[in-house]
């Protein structure tokens, strides 16, 4: 009898090898996997990439990412390699202090900028003990099949501004394509690409390498707020995909009845989380 309950569990701890192989067979299969998700009046995103490594742009508002992340990684899986604030607005930043205090969060990427708020020393005391390091235009972050790269703020961003005016940019670049990641930059800081990346084809600076906009995928500035979604960078960008990430019924009316006009005569699909949900995206 006992050699009989020992020849079950090694049966069991076999079946669970070769299921575990399996999903992670299938897994790396799968290259690099973006998933935008839906949680409300607010932004966050996943980058999955092929060697396991997990970074998260932004963490949206209250607890709704929680659920997501749950969802999105394996319960053995408890790591995330990179953290990406894009500005300390809540409707960014909140999810993000949930997911230090239950992740091992290994490194958070932000433009450091401060913000007289409750939730932003609560950010502040969460990355004490985190690698932290200022985000700035002309950097680029090795992901192995992909990289990703720092378009905006400049390494001396003018700290008058708004949060929102200060919001990093990143391009997320694979071989299948690209992903332009725009947090809730206005209108000024997309001529502001536009004007370095026409100053490229004249000069070439240490950041130039970076500053290319044309993207398969965009993440709509500042929720399809009016305020973003400048109709030459739309143009300049000719994304694929706009993803517009907003709360239904939102009381700022997000999104705005002028970007979508911009985008469907550019002839721009639209993905809006509060209509349908997370949108995923794989580059294999």
């Amino acid at each position: 009898m006992k050699e009989r309950k020992l020849e079950i569990v090694a049966f069991l701890i076999f079946c669970n090898l070769i299921a575990l192989s399996i999903f992670l067979g299938i897994r790396k299969e799968q290259d690099l996997e973006v998933v935008f998700f839906d949680v409300g009046q607010g932004d966050s995103a996943l980058i999955r990439t092929e060697e396991g490594k997990n970074i998260l742009i932004d963490g949206g508002p209250g607890q709704k990412l929680l659920p997501h992340l749950n969802d999105e990684l394996p319960f053995w899986d408890r790591d995330i390699d990179l953290i990406i604030l894009t500005h300390a607005h809540a409707d960014h930043l909140s999810g993000l202090v949930e997911v230090l205090e239950r992740f091992n969060v290994k490194k958070v990427l932000w433009n450091k900028q401060e913000h007289d708020s409750v939730l932003y020393r609560q950010w502040e005391q969460s990355i004490e003990n985190v690698k932290s390091k200022q985000a700035y235009k002309g950097q680029r972050i090795d992901l192995g099949e992909a990289y990703l790269d720092v378009l905006y703020p400049p390494k001396d961003y003018d700290s008058e501004l708004g949060l929102n005016e200060n919001s990093v940019i990143n391009r997320l670049v694979h071989e299948e394509g690209a992903i332009l990641f725009t947090g809730d930059a206005y209108e000024a800081q997309e001529i502001q690409l536009m004007e370095w990346e026409e100053s490229c084809f004249d000069e070439d600076f240490n950041w130039c390498k970076v500053m290319i906009l044309p993207s398969e995928i965009l993440k709509a500035g500042h929720h399809g707020s009016s305020t973003s979604s400048n109709y030459e960078f739309i143009e300049r960008v000719d994304p694929e995909i706009a993803v517009i990430s907003a709360g239904k019924d939102n009381r700022y009316g997000h999104p705005h009845e002028e970007t979508l006009e911009t985008f469907n005569s550019l002839g721009v699909s639209m993905h809006k989380t509060f209509k349908e949900g997370n949108f995923r995206v794989f580059f294999d």
